[in-house]
């Protein structure tokens, strides 16, 4: 595994950066790397010692791919992961599709060491430290450590700190909606059971949630359940769902019967649909990743949408540190608007209507091998649709013209 060079937070500077980032996941090092790159001096910082565990689902998918490739990380991440050539969707009824590419899975922990260490490669300084609070003006920013060891200040302060909000407490900057819009848990199991391809599914034995089983390298799949706050209702606790779903879905069964050990469930929040905090969050302070609200709603992915975010947060920085000021940082917001939100909004309609057993199954059955609907889905794994064109009404006549034709 490759590790960042990490000090301590006691050791640092306390004045003259550029850039200040809170949190070192995948929005914080994409930020990083980008901004070092150019030149900046950036601090980043995590109050975890890395390498460190992150519960996720731990796929890859084409955007996050991208990202990586321009972050000068792909290559690193796939040699610790195992890319899978097709997802497959299963629907409550069992109804079955499957979506082909490259589908890239690789654990959070050694993904995340390697994006912080390509950070400190690009010329950032990795410093172990809690951000307790922080003070922004037009002044800059300044970051207050639990460690006593007094206040670091830059130019621009960065929030990557995950579903994790506090920082941004009593600021008057946070979205009204704070709670978090679904949790999920994950194991890691090792078996000998043979699977090649991601499985997504909604089947009975994990309603009103939904399930993954995602292949690893060395012969590890991560194996989960989440829910969405939407459709809390009936037995929604996660443990009991997780064992049902390990004993009544085949595939997790068969699993689980060539085990040869599991680690115990972990779970994490997510804040979906851009529903965090605004992306500037007053004077020379932008909030990126999961604090921003980027995974994605009824997929819960946001990995690559954390990376995109870090790309353009850094893109605006770069525009102010041109001479631009405010209009630079301004430009974050307007690229989140562009790029961003109409994603999001296209995945918040999937789990409007998709998130119906009856829709889903009807539309897991359009989607048969070889369809319309099948192609419309991969373009969507590629974003290159958004997935509000899936339940566009001239799309669904489209799809279901050509499954009663058969094609």
């Amino acid at each position: 595994m490759i590790l960042p060079n990490q000090v301590s937070a006691d050791k640092v500077e306390k004045n003259g950066w550029d850039v200040l980032v809170a949190g070192a996941g995948p929005a914080g090092s994409a930020a990083s790397i980008c901004l070092a790159r150019l030149g900046y001096r950036v601090l980043m910082l995590d109050e975890a010692s890395f390498p460190r565990e992150k519960v996720c689902g731990d796929g890859f998918l084409s955007d996050a791919q991208r990202s990586l490739k321009r972050l000068g990380a792909y290559e690193a991440v796939e040699s610790e992961g195992r890319v899978s050539p097709r997802l497959s969707m299963i629907s409550p009824s069992g109804h079955k599709t499957h979506l082909n590419g490259a589908f890239l899975t690789c654990k959070r922990v050694t993904a995340d060491a390697i994006l912080a260490a390509r950070a400190v490669e690009e010329g950032a300084v990795f410093a172990r430290g809690r951000v307790e609070s922080l003070e922004a003006g037009a002044d800059g920013v300044e970051f207050v450590l639990s460690n006593g060891s007094g206040p670091v200040r830059g130019r621009v302060g960065m929030i990557a700190t995950g579903a994790r909000l506090s920082l941004l407490n009593g600021r008057g900057i946070a979205n009204a909606r704070r709670r978090c819009d679904a949790v999920g848990i994950r194991c890691y199991v090792q078996s000998d059971h043979d699977l090649d391809e991601l499985l997504v599914c909604e089947d009975q034995s994990v309603m009103p949630g939904y399930g993954w089983i995602f292949p690893m390298a060395n012969g590890e799949f991560n194996m989960g359940v989440g829910l969405f706050n939407a459709k809390r209702n009936g037995d929604s606790n996660l443990n009991r769902m997780f064992d049902r779903f390990i004993t009544q879905y085949e595939p997790a069964r068969l699993i689980m019967e060539k085990s040869r050990g599991r680690t115990p469930c972990r779970a994490a929040m997510l804040r979906c649909g851009l529903s965090g905090a605004e992306p500037v969050a007053g004077e020379n302070l932008l909030v990126l990743g999961e604090a921003l609200g980027a995974t994605y709603p009824y997929t819960g992915e946001g990995i690559g949408t954390a990376l995109e975010s870090g790309e353009l947060a850094a893109r605006a920085v770069h525009e102010a540190f041109c001479g631009k000021g405010r209009q630079g940082l301004a430009l974050y917001p307007r690229l989140v608007r562009q790029i961003l939100v109409p994603r999001h909004r296209g995945w918040c309609l999937c789990q409007k209507y998709l998130s119906s057993p009856r829709m889903n199954d009807l539309f897991i059955r359009l989607a048969k091998p070889g369809s319309f609907a099948q192609s419309a889905l991969e373009h969507v794994c590629n974003h290159s649709m958004n997935p509000a064109e899936l339940l566009s009404p001239l799309a669904l006549a489209r799809a279901w013209v050509r499954w009663k034709k058969g094609k």
